[in-house]
């Protein structure tokens, strides 16, 4: 056995340390090399297609429809894209709204249990129930013809519980007057989203810098791609360009060709130059097929419309004469619900198809209800813009 203390002992032990050295060294390299992610934000379409540059809401018919349209305004206001007019605009937005009644029922279960000296005693647990459905529906009208209309539905339902009695239970549900109000926004803003467009953010990250997929690719670059990406990161974009057109002229390699064709993609959309973005993208798609970095970046940039985009002389980017103002997006993600516990029953409460594990989905906003016997049923609202999304929801036990 060697002596730790001895010079032979103390070379392996320094020599496993190397080791282990290098190996942190790579992950540290491959993991914090790249904080920098290009990230434009750009004008996507409403879900209707339409465009519109000015609208009135006028009150929705029904008990709420002065509520309903006031805050259908605020939304679209928010968004910034049509100005909101009290009269005049170009098109006149209208509906109607329909809250149903609150449905409340309380109801108690039992359980035997036992007490401190071993006894069995039945125990009891309250609950008491809230459930509304709204509807509305709206119509979008041009010089008096309807371009657009829809109807959506809010559902909710609620439970609360109490180890006390019935009384307790009720204190703690929410009020009516909450409900309806928490309805009225969630088709507020389904109507908003409907008509008016919208600000969404892409992502375009390096490779190499965010995770150890392919680390024995990344780890053998040819020196002129790392110098380039040591370069972007430290915002020196000119030298960056220089290094990753090297790496072009240098390499046979189609792999590194097309990851430097695409780190070309992500300066050029740094430099807000989507066009030749979109061109970068699609040439190392061409040569490194199948690569799920590559094909989301075309994804997103031809989603975005940058395929439609020209060049003037000036360098400035203009949309060619026979692309529309807005692009609408046909690409669809996956979905994964995660539920716990596992077994739970998981929805998709503001479309028809069933959920399903992986289920493909259009870009947007969708409402996802959980439950489960026993359990507090749990809804969430989510948003798919240019990926796969995988959501985790737990639910709680009733008391």
């Amino acid at each position: 056995m060697l002596d730790n203390h001895s010079p032979l002992g103390l070379q392996t032990r320094l020599g496993k340390l190397t080791q282990w050295g290098g190996v942190i060294g790579v992950c540290c390299l491959l993991l914090a090399c790249g904080a920098k992610t290009a990230r434009p934000t750009i004008e996507a379409t409403s879900r209707s297609g339409v465009v519109i540059d000015s609208i009135e809401v006028r009150s929705f018919s029904g008990n709420y429809g002065a509520k309903l349209a006031e805050l259908v305004k605020n939304n679209i206001a928010k968004e910034g894209y049509i100005k909101v007019v009290e009269r005049g605009g170009q098109s006149i937005l209208t509906g109607t709204v329909t809250v149903g009644r609150i449905d409340q029922k309380s109801h108690y279960d039992s359980y035997q249990t036992e007490d401190k000296e071993g006894r069995k005693v039945t125990k009891y647990t309250y609950y008491h129930r809230k459930q509304l459905t709204t509807q509305a529906t709206y119509s979008l009208k041009k010089r008096g013809k309807v371009i657009v209309g829809n109807n959506f539905t809010d559902h909710y339902d609620r439970k609360w519980s109490s180890s006390e009695n019935a009384a307790a239970a009720i204190a703690q549900a929410t009020s009516d007057d909450q409900i309806i109000v928490s309805s009225l926004n969630n088709l507020a803003w389904q109507i908003a989203a409907a008509v008016s467009p919208h600000k969404k953010t892409l992502s375009f990250s390096l490779p190499c810098t965010r995770t150890l997929i392919d680390w024995a690719l990344c780890w053998n670059r040819p020196p002129s791609l790392k110098q380039g990406t040591e370069y972007y990161e430290h915002g020196r974009y000119d030298e960056a360009d220089k290094y990753w057109q090297q790496a072009i002229q240098e390499t046979t390699d189609d792999h590194y060709k097309a990851m430097a064709y695409y780190n070309l993609g992500v300066l050029k959309v740094h430099d807000k130059q989507y066009a030749n973005a979109f061109e970068f993208f699609k040439k190392a798609d061409e040569l490194d097929p199948a690569n799920k970095l590559y094909i989301q970046a075309l994804t997103k940039a031809e989603n975005a419309g940058w395929h439609k985009l020209k060049l003037d002389k000036t360098g400035v980017k203009k949309l060619s004469h026979n692309s529309p103002r807005h692009t609408r997006s046909y690409a669809t993600y996956r979905l994964t619900v995660n539920a716990t516990p596992r077994d739970s029953t998981i929805k998709i409460m503001n479309i028809g198809p069933k959920y399903r594990p992986g289920i493909m989905l259009k870009p947007g906003q969708y409402e996802i209800q959980v439950s489960r016997p026993n359990y507090d049923t749990k809804t969430q609202w989510v948003e798919i813009t240019d990926d796969d999304l995988s959501v985790n929801i737990k639910l709680k036990r009733k008391r």
